[in-house]
């Protein structure tokens, strides 16, 4: 269904907002091949169960260390960094898909109904940008007062090559 269709009505664009759900627990093409990575169950569980960079390792754990303390989240070529930055950008272009449709909505859709997709995408995209700010940014306290840069921050359905923007500039936009 192109972007028009999948909003052009309230009905249709609460399936979208569902269709968003659904991502967040089945396995995804690009992920499945690289391991069986499912949306937020597998995420938590690789990235949020483990331990932190701080945890000391004995030398039975020495194999998964750089999992457990997210070391691999900046290795380029790892699956573990692919992973969560590939499912939450996914997300987010479904999100902003919803938002910049809703100007197209049929006339008949009540304004409370158009205000309710537009703050459930908002939701998801959000929800996203702080799942991936505590995956690939540093803590606040070491970040410079959010000057380092740290995401690609997407408000539309762009999909070219984009710089990092600061820390607080994901926030902005959070809030």
């Amino acid at each position: 269904v192109d972007e028009k269709a999948a909003v052009s009505n309230f009905k249709t664009a609460l399936s979208s907002l569902n269709g968003i759900s659904q991502m967040m627990y089945v396995p995804h093409e690009n992920t499945a091949k690289k391991g069986s990575f499912a949306g937020e169950y597998s995420l938590h569980k690789v990235y949020e169960n483990y331990q932190s960079p701080n945890f000391h390792y004995n030398e039975y754990a020495g194999g998964w260390q750089k999992v457990h303390n997210m070391k691999l989240l900046m290795v380029k070529d790892s699956r573990f960094n692919f992973n969560a930055w590939y499912y939450y950008y996914t997300l987010i272009n479904s999100a902003n898909s919803i938002i910049s449709g809703i100007s197209g909505m049929v006339k008949e859709t009540k304004a409370e109904e158009k205000a309710f997709i537009e703050a459930s995408a908002l939701t998801f995209r959000a929800y996203s940008y702080q799942r991936l700010l505590n995956y690939y940014a540093k803590r606040w306290v070491d970040s410079d007062g959010g000057k380092d840069a740290c995401l690609v921050l997407r408000i539309d359905t762009s999909m070219g090559d984009s710089p990092l923007v600061a820390q607080s500039e994901i926030y902005k936009q959070i809030y």
